[in-house]
């Protein structure tokens, strides 16, 4: 007892250290504004618009290539010309930071190169051995597949495939781990355990060691010391708990690099772990094989539930049942018949054959799957979840509070009954919200790239738990506002949609060949609270739909020119969307003396090739406050205080 007291206030001491530890470590490059880099590469990923390496020179940089091929090995050491750029935060609230995710992977700096040149291969025995595993791979027609379930690398995967195994919750299987590990010990362990008894650890440890070096993730290396740790842990009869052990292990991880703590991978690792360690003895009284699988798959759920939801904003009610399904199947059969097609390549038809009936059954799955929206949690929440979940580990019938609770998240999104007007950051282009105003979403223009509606737009609205557009008011059809348009369609429920109606632009059709739009070619009340202006010219810009809230006097002028200025008739507003971006073309002087705008938001790209917005324009708002997404980032204004909040 004396001993457990001790090692429970030893374990609090290092809790603190790691704290403080966390808190005052700040990161010194080694690198400073060279624009030479000499380095060996340890991943290549081809994108459709750029190619990105990971470099291990002075450190572990990330350097892009746009437009340019790379047709060298993994193990390369290269000469990179070009220069350090910012990695920049995301915009955007809630959503990914792309920053600290590299920052979890030990990677500080970003190098964008506009030349390479190949100076030898590296003699590293780990890299040889990761290019031969690829060229084999590459010559299967399951290649796809064994890339994911055995180097962990899933950029292959159909786009298709990829998002049913992801709806269904079971995306966790391509993250090489204690699966993984554990097929590859037992595996091990019956033929070397006759041989070699309680010895063959000395030659199962280096295999899964090289492994683990190999694929280089904090999965595996979570995995990886922890089946070691705990080995030896019996062998030496050290007497610790795998609870302590996994502590110790992910004090060591943080130590290295704290700011793993930011890589969603490496949580759900140890968190999850940490629950399955926690529910063993409830585990090991469940006799009957399917329920012990289902409570598995349940624990293993709810334990990373909360980090989930942070990711994706939405969960799949079903993963459990799909798990004690598609687990079994591919811990069984699927991934040792992997290993073996690595060895004996003739197995491959049959794998294609069994991976045609798995991706046919993880797309009827995701097809009738009950998707849950949930809101972005704060830290405050999930804390409050976690502990709920320890208290069912401590009397079972406390697993009611958690489902309590969670219903209680799942709700969340309709306590708030503020309104708020979003100016969420896309670039140059243009995505507005209304939420809640006087009960309906509406979303005015969906700029302004490809895929920024489904990488920005989209993801964003379910992280506030807006998953029905009342009104998609699409100001014109130029790219920078209508692009994403026909996947916010396709991926949300919107009622009504509305356009101009002077001429179609090719994103305009693509809509129509979707959906009934309202077509609006004279201003209109759509209804008491929302009036649409438009004077049907035959510019683009200047046939923008422009909106009106009344109630609050918001004004949102797409991309009208000050010609269009001119012929609206209402004065004192509250908000401006100023027009165009900020072009000099539109907020003529006259224009904006007469509406007295309090606020004006200006949505416009960092350093635009446009020069958006005009130094003349700035001048005519000084009377106005003014906010940019290029500075400020995402914008939230709660329309009846007039209070707002920026992401900077």
């Amino acid at each position: 007892m004396r001993k457990s007291k001790i090692i429970y206030l030893f374990n609090i001491i290092i809790f603190i250290f790691i704290l403080i530890y966390f808190n005052n470590y700040q990161y010194e490059s080694k690198y400073s504004d060279e624009k030479e880099i000499i380095g060996v590469v340890t991943k290549v990923t081809n994108n459709l618009d750029n190619i990105k390496l990971i470099i291990e020179g002075k450190e572990k940089i990330i350097a892009t290539c746009y437009k340019c091929e790379f047709n060298d090995k993994v193990g390369s050491i290269v000469k990179l010309k070009g220069e350090f750029q910012e990695i920049k935060e995301n915009t955007n609230f809630n959503l990914f930071n792309y920053k600290k995710y590299l920052m979890s992977l030990g990677i500080h700096k970003s190098f964008v190169f506009n030349h390479y040149e190949y100076i030898k291969n590296s003699n590293n025995f780990i890299y040889k051995t990761y290019n031969k595993m690829n060229s084999k791979i590459n010559g299967l027609k399951s290649n796809y597949f064994l890339k994911a379930i055995i180097l962990g690398n899933t950029n292959e995967i159909d786009e298709n495939i990829y998002e049913n195994y992801k709806t269904n919750g079971i995306i966790h299987l391509f993250s090489i781990s204690g699966m993984h590990i554990g097929i590859i010990v037992l595996i091990l362990t019956s033929l070397l355990k006759k041989k070699l008894g309680d010895y063959s650890y000395l030659i199962i440890f280096p295999i899964v060691i090289f492994y683990m070096l190999i694929i280089n993730s904090n999965s595996i290396i979570r995995s990886v010391l922890m089946y070691i740790a705990l080995t030896l842990n019996r062998i030496f009869k050290l007497k610790l708990s795998s609870i302590n052990i996994l502590f110790y292990l992910f004090v060591i991880s943080v130590f290295i690099n704290p700011y793993v703590i930011y890589n969603t991978g490496f949580l759900l690792s140890y968190i999850v772990t940490f629950f399955l360690i926690l529910s063993a003895k409830k585990i090991s009284k469940i006799n009957n094989y399917i329920f012990k699988l289902f409570f598995v798959s349940l624990i293993s759920f709810l334990a990373g539930l909360p980090i989930i939801i942070n990711s994706n904003f939405e969960f799949n009610l079903l993963t459990p049942l799909i798990n004690i399904i598609v687990v079994p199947f591919v811990s069984i059969i699927l991934f040792p018949l992997s290993i073996l097609t690595m060895i004996f390549p003739f197995l491959d038809n049959i794998l294609v054959f069994l991976l045609n009936g798995f991706n046919n059954l993880n797309n009827i799955f995701s097809n009738n799957s009950l998707i849950i929206n949930v809101q972005y949690l704060n830290i405050y929440l999930i804390i409050i979840y976690y502990l709920i979940f320890m208290a069912f580990f401590i009397k079972s019938k406390h697993i009611i509070l958690l489902f309590i609770y969670l219903c209680f998240l799942i709700n969340l999104k309709y306590i708030n009954f503020n309104s708020y007007l979003i100016m969420i950051d896309v670039g140059q282009g243009d995505a507005i919200l209304v939420k809640n105003y006087f009960g309906e979403n509406i979303l005015v223009d969906a700029g302004s790239k490809e895929n920024s509606a489904k990488n920005i737009i989209i993801p964003y609205l379910k992280s506030i738990g807006v998953t029905t557009i009342d009104r998609l008011i699409i100001s014109h059809g130029d790219k920078d506002h209508a692009i994403g348009a026909v996947d916010i369609i396709s991926n949300l429920k919107v009622k009504e949609v509305y356009l101009n109606s002077y001429s179609d632009s090719e994103y305009e059709k693509e809509i129509k060949s979707i959906t009934d739009p309202y077509l609006v070619d004279k201003n209109r009340y759509l209804n008491e609270h929302i009036y649409l202006l438009n004077y049907h010219d035959k510019s683009e810009n200047d046939d923008s739909l422009i909106t009106y809230l009344v109630d609050y006097k918001v004004l949102l002028m797409g991309d009208a020119s000050s010609k269009i200025e001119e012929k609206i008739d209402i004065s004192d507003i509250n908000i401006l969307k100023v027009g165009h971006h900020g072009s000099k073309t539109s907020s003529d002087e006259n224009f904006i003396s007469k509406l007295k705008p309090k606020i004006s938001l200006i949505s416009v790209g960092l350093k635009n090739k446009y020069g958006h917005p005009s130094k003349e324009v700035i001048e005519r708002l000084k009377n106005s406050f003014v906010l940019m997404t290029s500075v400020n980032g995402m914008i939230k204004i709660n329309l009846k205080t007039l209070k707002y909040e920026s992401r900077f």
